[in-house]
């Protein structure tokens, strides 16, 4: 597979007027980093951003920023929530972590979520959904997280608000733009599955009534931050039977299109189903899933197949973003070319090396350039079908692991498998056991460097 050029370099205009300088975008991936004590950005945010920065990508997503602090994703995120804008001294925080994105000439964007079903018990002992539907996990790992009850109209207002409110501390902090999430299972991709969304009132029942909260958000943020990027990740599916799917989130993009966002990025899959960390097998929910074609898990990029969907309903109209499998070069620069997308995001790959992104820019089309993958989950001494379940698990804490790694200024190292296994075990009881609670875990974050003494 070769290309006549090397197109990863080429610059993108987008719809709201901004140019990215190339078509690689580090893609978001919670860091852990926060202190739970106040969960805002702090120097570690600055020093890892600012080297992803120096690495080479064009354009930084910034891990799920959460508009509300009673619902997070961890109690190491970050939170919109914590700031007031009439205090500058927060409101610096966030300054800081934007400028230290544009030191190297990199555009900034914030995710915004909220994590809705998926928030563990460590964070709340009574998590939000659209309807009052468990997350089921075997094993026991569902446990992590308490049945969810559904939320008041009231509530969903307050929502709209919180991403608003979101949206306006990017702007007032000086980020070039934020992407709401809508993938993976959090609040707003929970909303758009009929397995979630059981409501009778004008949030559910349909299709159209189903999207009617994600699209509400969008139009009122873009009131709200003209002339800045505006992104949505949302799913291609869930890839489970009675889920969302693929032609109903065709019909989603369609509205987002006509809304004129910036780009959209393809992923795919929730906590039940991780097809965004290309676990194959059944899902854990007794659902059948929809399969994940074997195309797409043979290719490197996992949502190729449904990105061309997208292109040949809208031509390029939409610049698309697909995250998730990519490791070649060559591999990228072929789907540039076939315009199958615009944007190349990559995650993992720059946990385990921060200069991936220059490598690729420097790319002769003829040659390749290519990341090492990890196997991390060897050492686990459970069968096949519970280590499937416990990917995504997995594959957190060690990346996880090399982000802290890279905020300390340290080079990242991979070997050291013993790290990974202390990191798992803390993962799991973090979710689980309150940080701000006693918890002897917490001294082994901070001896790793995670947290502040």
């Amino acid at each position: 597979m070769t290309a006549s050029a090397n197109l990863i370099s080429t610059p993108l205009s987008l719809p709201c007027g901004k140019i990215l300088p190339n078509r690689l975008v580090k893609a978001a991936m919670t860091e852990w980093l926060a202190d739970p004590a106040d969960n805002l950005p702090n120097e570690k945010h600055c020093r890892l951003y600012a080297e992803w920065a120096r690495g080479g990508a064009g354009t930084l997503i910034t891990g799920n920023v959460l508009v509300d602090r009673r619902y997070l994703e961890s109690p190491y995120n970050v939170a919109a929530e914590a700031v007031d804008l009439d205090d500058p001294e927060r409101l610096a925080l966030f300054k800081q972590w934007a400028t230290a994105i544009r030191k190297h000439n990199a555009v900034s964007i914030v995710q915004l979520g909220h994590a809705g079903r998926q928030s563990p018990r460590s964070v709340t002992s009574e998590p939000v959904s659209p309807s009052a539907v468990k997350i089921n996990l075997p094993g026991g790992a569902g446990g992590v997280f308490k049945k969810p009850r559904a939320m008041t109209e009231a509530e969903i207002e307050d929502v709209i608000e919180r991403y608003v409110v979101a949206a306006r501390l990017c702007k007032e902090a000086g980020f070039d733009g934020v992407q709401i999430h809508s993938a993976h299972g959090y609040l707003l991709s929970s909303w758009l599955s009929p397995l979630v969304n059981m409501r009778t009132d004008k949030y559910g029942g349909t299709p159209e009534k189903r999207r009617l909260l994600l699209l509400t958000i969008v139009r009122r943020i873009k009131q709200e931050i003209s002339g800045m990027i505006l992104a949505i990740k949302l799913n291609s599916s869930d890839f489970q039977k009675g889920g969302f799917s693929e032609q109903e989130s065709l019909d989603v993009i369609e509205e987002l299109k006509n809304l004129n966002i910036d780009f959209l990025e393809i992923s795919g899959g929730t906590y039940e189903v991780a097809a965004m960390a290309g676990v194959e097998g059944e899902p854990s929910s007794t659902q059948v899933a929809e399969p994940v074609r074997k195309s797409t898990r043979a290719r490197e990029a996992y949502f190729v197949d449904f990105a061309r969907q997208v292109t040949m309903r809208f031509g390029s109209q939409l610049p698309l973003m697909v995250t998730g499998g990519w490791r070649s070069g060559l591999t990228m620069n072929a789907a540039l070319q076939q315009s199958t997308m615009q944007l190349i995001g990559l995650a993992r790959p720059l946990c385990i090396d921060p200069d991936f992104a220059q490598r690729l820019l420097a790319m002769h089309p003829s040659e390749d350039v290519a990341v090492v993958d990890h196997k991390i989950d060897a050492w686990l001494p459970v069968g096949q079908e519970l280590r499937k379940t416990l990917m995504l698990g997995l594959i957190s804490p060690f990346h996880i692991a090399l982000m802290a790694q890279i905020a300390a200024g340290k080079k990242p190292s991979t070997n050291d498998i013993n790290l990974m296994k202390l990191l798992t075990v803390d993962m799991v009881a973090n979710m689980i056991y309150s940080p701000r609670r006693s918890n002897p875990l917490r001294t082994v974050r901070q001896w790793l460097g995670f947290e502040r003494e």
